[in-house]
């Protein structure tokens, strides 16, 4: 058997890491802290999980919160394993509430979990229950060594015991001896013996023998105390009937008085019955008028003043926008009035004209200074070429430049004067015009503001006139006079239904809570009766009828306490004869119980002989099988081991004395009880070579005993797989030196 592939898909530090292991040693290297012991714990988890061994319910161990994943909400992984040239695939989930494994043939990919164990506490299977054949106590105690713990712990010496017992008495190995101890032991518990009086079945049993006993004394003295009683009952009883048979006369005489009263009774409902039948056919004219609700008429109030005050609002805002319009005409005319006194106006006409004419005469007279320039010019030149004279005509036409050129300037300032006279009255024409184009506008917004507030206001009468409508066809009228009427009508309605509820009182008052066909069977039941010349003083009968009812219930009630002392008496304990039969059967119960510890007794100390001659038969075979592995690893040091019923050790020195284990180095302690779990698991698994798993269990060896040690372990790596976590070089070094096949993993 071999584990060949770790697939971590989330533990612990580990996310997707994947591991190929060979058949052989292998040696996974790593340094402290980078997770060896983190993979140890992995192949552990995916055999057993978290769960705690040896309790009643599904619980998990310390480990499960230590290894749960950094930063990570899965929790899972897969392992790998071959046997007999098949390979298996265990797979995991190990979030607390959805645990799961499940086992797959990696041939064919077939789901084959139902072929294990199935764990009833943990309500999952058992993955080393088929192939690998052993419990977590055995595994942590043989196959699996972690850091520092080869010493093997108090409970697997029974677990052992239990195996070796099976192997030695050809028992099937999946049956527990230890538990059948367990239960045997339990079994006695739980009968118990007769001391036992509160605790225990037996005991009680035999308490309830005792109880019985002086429940039957008991019985007999309370017999003699009911006779007595019994006498004393027939006698009440006797004075009972009497008080009885006169108070049937009285009754009669009484029952004769309510007859002629039934039938006085019977005269007052039938008439009133008569004036209820007519109040009735009344109110149906006026029922269709029950349901209206005055709310409504007042509804209908309110949604026709609001109706009035919306159409005097209206008719408001209809006469402010005729002032609106008005005030607007009279801008419109006061515009038309500026535009015409603005083109009547003299000086501004005049003046465009003379600006006019001035442009002109501008024009006229830049041409004459442009001509007299071009005389003058000229004239300097003809003085200059052919006689002086000419200088005096270029003066000339000098003076007349100047002269045209100031007429330009002056005539320039007057249409400036005229233009800024112009734009003066522009100005104030433009100004009022935009005080009457505001006043405009404004007028403008407000008439849009009261045509939307008509808008509006037309809005919710439509609204006031459609609540009306809703209301008035909710009752079907036509208008609210109609409703009005109907309301009266409902007050008609009303008073018609209290005069009846009133009438019906006293009728309920007359019937006391009958019926007035019940009224008149009694009467119908009275009129076998002659009531005519009945005279009874009715309260003088009826109290007289009081007294004697009191007198009978008095007398009716001390009947029913000595019947009840009887029937107590009889309660308190039952029939002679039934505890005598009880008695019987609790004895016979008892007999059983006594054959039942006797005969787990006699299994149980016969069980206790197999398990005490277990040890002398295993411990030849056990103690050579350690012995050898003892001397191989020792170098011959020690070569005889003994080993106690409850797995002590004690080693044979040389002058074959037994040395105790508290005597010995730590190292060799060590060693020794390595050789231990080598030879256990041989013995009670001596068909399967499981895997052994070592987790740094060689850090304090020195090289001595390393090499010692390492010489067996590759040894036995050819008959069985061998995974050694190391955070040393030592052992890779020692192993190349000496040529040994091994596969090395580098974490």
């Amino acid at each position: 058997m071999n584990i060949e592939e770790l697939n971590i898909l989330s533990f612990g530090k580990f996310k997707n890491k994947k591991m190929k292991l060979s058949n052989g040693l292998n040696i996974i290297y790593g340094e402290n802290e980078a997770g060896k012991s983190t993979i140890h714990k992995f192949i552990e988890a995916m055999l057993f999980s978290f769960f705690k061994t040896y309790t009643k319910t599904k619980r998990y161990n310390d480990q499960y919160d230590k290894y749960f994943p950094w930063n990570e909400n899965q929790y899972r992984g897969s392992l790998k394993y071959s046997y007999k040239g098949e390979t298996f695939n265990i797979e995991r989930n190990f979030i607390k509430g959805n645990d799961e494994v499940k086992i797959f043939d990696d041939k064919t990919g077939e789901d084959i979990s139902n072929m294990y164990e199935y764990n009833p506490i943990t309500r999952l299977i058992e993955p080393a229950s088929l192939h690998f054949g052993i419990n977590k106590s055995i595994y942590m105690n043989t196959v699996s060594i972690p850091q520092l713990k080869s010493q093997t712990d108090e409970s697997f010496s029974k677990e052992v015991k239990d195996k070796l017992i099976n192997m030695g008495g050809s028992l099937d190995d999946d049956i527990s001896i230890k538990k059948v101890i367990e239960r045997l032991e339990k079994r006695i518990d739980d009968i118990g013996t007769k001391n036992r009086l509160k605790t225990s079945p037996y005991g009680k049993i035999v308490e309830e023998i005792n109880n019985l006993n002086i429940k039957r004394n008991k019985a007999y003295k309370i017999f003699d105390d009911t006779k007595k009683f019994q006498e004393d009952l027939k006698k009440q009883k006797n004075i009972f009937n009497n008080f009885l048979k006169k108070k049937e006369k009285l009754e009669e005489d009484i029952y004769k008085y309510k007859c002629k009263e039934l039938n006085e009774k019977h005269s007052k409902v039938k008439k009133l019955l008569e004036e209820v039948d007519k109040l009735h056919k009344q109110s149906y004219v006026f029922k269709r008028f029950k349901d209206i609700k005055i709310e409504d008429y007042g509804e209908i109030i309110k949604h026709e003043n609001s109706i009035n005050s919306i159409k005097e609002n209206i008719e408001i805002i209809k006469n402010s926008l005729i002032e609106i319009n008005k005030k607007m005409d009279l801008i419109n005319d006061h515009l038309e009035e500026i535009k015409l006194r603005y083109n009547e106006k003299g000086d501004y006409k005049r003046q465009l004209k003379e600006n006019q004419k001035l442009k002109k005469s501008i024009t006229i007279n830049k041409i004459l200074v442009f001509l007299f320039s071009f005389f003058f010019i000229g004239g300097l030149i003809i003085a200059y070429l052919f006689s002086d004279i000419y200088y005096l005509t270029s003066i000339i036409f000098f003076i007349f430049n100047i002269y045209f050129l100031l007429r330009v300037k002056n005539k320039k300032s007057t249409i400036n004067d005229n233009e800024n006279l112009i734009k003066s009255l522009e100005m104030e024409i433009k100004s009022k015009e935009d005080e009457l184009r505001e006043t405009e506008r404004f007028l403008q917004s407000q008439k849009l503001e009261k045509n939307t507030e008509i808008e509006r206001l037309k809005t919710k009468l439509n609204a006031e006139n459609l609540g009306i409508k809703l209301i008035l066809n909710k009752y079907k009228f036509e208008n609210s006079q109609d409703l009005k009427e109907g309301i009266e009508k409902r007050k008609r309605y009303e008073d018609i239904i209290k005069e009846i509820n009133y009438k019906r009182e006293i009728l309920s008052s007359i019937l006391m809570n009958k019926t007035f066909e019940e009224l008149e069977e009694e009467v119908k039941a009275c009129s076998q009766m002659n009531i005519d010349n009945i005279d009874l003083n009715d309260e003088n009968s009826l109290e007289e009828l009081k007294s004697l009812n009191d007198t009978i219930r008095k007398k009716d009630k001390e009947i029913s306490s000595l019947e009840q002392k009887i029937e107590t008496m009889h309660s308190l304990f039952p029939p002679i004869q039934e505890i005598d039969e009880d008695i019987s059967i609790k004895e016979q119960e008892a007999l059983e119980y006594e054959n039942q510890l006797k005969s787990i007794d006699i299994a149980k100390n016969t069980i206790e002989s197999i398990s005490k001659n277990i040890h002398r038969e295993f411990a030849p075979k056990l103690n050579e099988n350690v012995s050898n592995i003892i001397s191989e690893i020792t170098n011959e040091k020690y070569k005889n081991i003994k080993i106690t019923e409850n797995l002590g050790l004690k080693v044979v020195g040389e002058d074959n004395n037994l040395i105790d284990m508290d005597s010995l180095s730590y190292g060799t302690i060590d060693q020794i009880y390595f050789s231990l779990r080598f030879g256990i698991i041989d013995i009670i698994k001596n068909n399967k070579k499981i895997p052994l798993i070592l987790d740094d269990c060689f850090i304090q060896y020195d090289d001595n005993r390393l090499n010692s040690i390492l010489d067996f372990i590759y040894n036995e790596s050819k008959k069985r797989q061998i995974i050694l976590f190391t955070c040393q070089m030592r052992e890779k070094q020692i192993l190349k030196n000496k040529n040994y096949e091994f596969k090395y993993i580098e974490i």
